[in-house]
């Protein structure tokens, strides 16, 4: 007997063993391709297979978190640089040299020294309102460079204050920094197959159990000789089927949720066949739990190329090449969309295209589709690239900002030749034509700008 309950989220697969037949031992639910392959020992017994899918990952947020006090230490001394910076902005702002304000005194001596001055003393009030609005002017554009100042200085310090590697990980263990999970949590689960009706002079009985379900032990736990359990109790091979939204560029590796150590882990696990056209993978478990599928959360890292492109006066097309796709991303204001995918040289459909999105939601959105091109505070460790100076980087991404309503920007091979105080790329005045695209043949050699240490925004 089986069961499958659906939504949008989640996908409940039930089989009850109620034949106990020696000979039925592989289980395909209905309509898929997924099921499970169980030893004769399960085949004979009262057992029931539950499988939970659930598309979000709600299991590996219980780790315990890498290195807290640490993190912890780091926001207080951010908040606390940024507040000192916008401290000092204020400060020197009040302090800023003020022209007194000798109008009104002026108007008063003019209005009680009668007609004849009035001629005389008109230069001088002129002379007076055009020194006070200069001074505010002066005052106003003070306030606007220390504003900068403060600002850039907050952002330096969420730049440079990286973190440091959290932990040293066991071999088995998953560094949830390097790899993250995709397509969601795979519940697998052997039950106790509860007392069934049975029919008794036209009365239908069953005895109610007041503890619910209870799980199978596979292998036992009283086993003490591993050659024994490995022997009387193989592995349970399991087939899954990969979730339609999400992208493997790699073969994708199976992790088993350690509830007692409260780690994703790779050990228990053998046997791991990925059919990629039928998105299917096939692997054995020496014992039922958790379970998920995990990729290399840089295998989009470094990019090939990148390119910058306006559209429209608030609109602007990124477009970033990676070893396995490329993205075509269209930034509005604060909205982001995803507006065109392609594998290799194969356009592929997302769900994702067309839906415009916040940078969080359209962050997540794309992580979970399984392209990732955000680096995190912990991506230095696991991509080689050519590390420029944060404040170098930083000045360069406003300056492009402001005329990207513009000017197209692409990316240049001579920045991984320079040093880590220059940052270059190329830069090229965007015409007036559909879309404003700039093609690879219209970047000439002197459409490169050169960004260093020390260079000023101002």
């Amino acid at each position: 007997m089986e069961k499958i309950i659906q939504d949008e989220n989640v996908t409940l697969y039930v089989w009850a063993n109620l034949k106990k037949n020696p000979r039925y031992r592989t289980i395909k639910f209905s309509d898929t391709q997924i099921g499970f392959e169980i030893p004769r020992v399960l085949a004979t017994s009262d057992i029931a297979l539950r499988l939970l899918h659930t598309c979000y990952d709600h299991v590996s947020p219980l780790r315990p978190a890498p290195a807290a006090s640490q993190e912890k230490a780091l926001e207080e001394e951010q908040d606390v640089g940024t507040a000192e910076a916008a401290g000092q902005a204020q400060e020197a702002l009040e302090e800023a040299p003020q022209l007194p304000n000798n109008a009104d005194t002026s108007e008063t001596r003019t209005q009680e020294a009668g007609d004849p001055q009035e001629e005389a003393v008109g230069p001088l009030q002129l002379r007076m309102s055009i020194a006070l609005e200069d001074s505010e002017a002066q005052k106003s554009e003070l306030g606007l460079k220390l504003l900068s100042a403060a600002v850039l200085e907050a952002q330096l310090l969420l730049l440079e204050n990286v973190l440091e590697k959290p932990m040293l990980f066991e071999d088995n263990e998953v560094d949830l920094c390097q790899f993250m999970p995709l397509g969601g949590i795979y519940h697998l689960d052997i039950l106790e197959l509860p007392p069934q009706c049975r029919p008794i002079r036209g009365w239908v009985m069953v005895q109610i159990l007041k503890e619910g379900l209870q799980k199978h032990s596979y292998p036992p736990d009283t086993m003490e000789d591993s050659n024994d359990a490995e022997n009387n109790f193989p592995p349970i091979e399991v087939t899954l089927k990969v979730h339609q939204n999400v992208i493997f560029f790699e073969d994708p590796m199976v992790a088993r949720w350690d509830a007692e150590d409260q780690h994703w882990k790779t050990d228990g696990i053998s046997n791991v066949v990925y059919a990629s056209k039928q998105k299917l993978i096939t692997f054995s478990l020496d014992t039922l739990g958790p379970v998920t599928l995990i990729q290399d959360a840089h295998v989009h890292m470094p990019y090939q190329s990148w390119e910058l492109q306006p559209l429209d006066e608030d609109k602007v097309l990124l477009t970033v090449t990676t070893v396995f796709a490329e993205m075509q991303i269209h930034i509005k204001e604060e909205l982001f969309m995803l507006a065109a995918v392609k594998l290799g040289n194969k356009e592929r459909v997302s769900l994702l295209e067309g839906k415009w999105m916040t940078h969080i939601s359209f962050i997540t959105a794309l992580k979970e589709a399984g392209l990732n091109i955000f680096p995190s505070n912990y991506s230095h460790f696991y991509v080689i690239i050519n590390n420029k100076f944060a404040s170098v980087e930083l000045k360069a991404y406003r300056q492009m900002a402001l005329l990207s309503s513009a000017f197209a920007y692409g990316w240049s091979k001579w920045n991984l030749l320079c040093d880590s105080h220059r940052v270059v790329f190329k830069v090229g005045h965007a015409p007036a034509l559909p879309f404003r695209q700039l093609t690879s043949g219209r970047w000439g050699v002197s459409n490169y700008m050169h960004v260093e240490h020390g260079f000023s925004l101002d």
